[in-house]
């Protein structure tokens, strides 16, 4: 019995997903058996999703007063991106990408932002036209 050992490194985008081939050619009984391994896809990381949201007193009275649906959902991501922050560590920088607000859009995230700034809860640092919006919490 004879094996010929084959090994083959694919182009960065393919559709097997893998960045090497193998491929084994196994002769027995007179026959050619070949054989394809190939390395097992990467593991995707889980986005942070945390169980429950720790809500300070001063942002439950606010929000109360504001009494805007979308202004509370945009204050529950900032504090649950607030605690991964301080969890996993990082700036005081939150930036509101549209995969952390899960794609609201742009004129309600300004619209619910400038009411939490208003209520002086958090400060909003524009950079530039099309950029993301960056938030600081001022009060905890």
């Amino acid at each position: 019995m004879t094996i010929q050992i084959i090994e083959a490194k694919l182009p960065g985008k393919s559709k097997l997903r893998t960045k090497t081939l193998r491929g084994y050619v196994i002769k027995w009984q007179d026959r050619s058996i070949a054989v394809l391994e190939k390395d097992s896809p990467s593991k995707q990381k889980n986005g942070f999703q945390p169980k429950f949201t720790m809500l300070p007193t001063l942002w439950k009275l606010a929000l109360r007063q504001l009494g805007s649906a979308r202004t509370w959902d945009l204050a529950m991501m900032i504090l649950d991106e607030r605690f991964r922050l301080k969890r996993f560590g990082g700036g005081k920088e939150i930036v509101l990408s549209g995969k952390m607000t899960n794609s609201m859009p742009r004129n309600t995230k300004m619209w619910a932002a400038e009411k939490l700034e208003r209520c002086g809860l958090i400060k909003i640092i524009r950079e530039g036209e099309g950029k993301a919006l960056r938030v600081i919490i001022l009060k905890e």
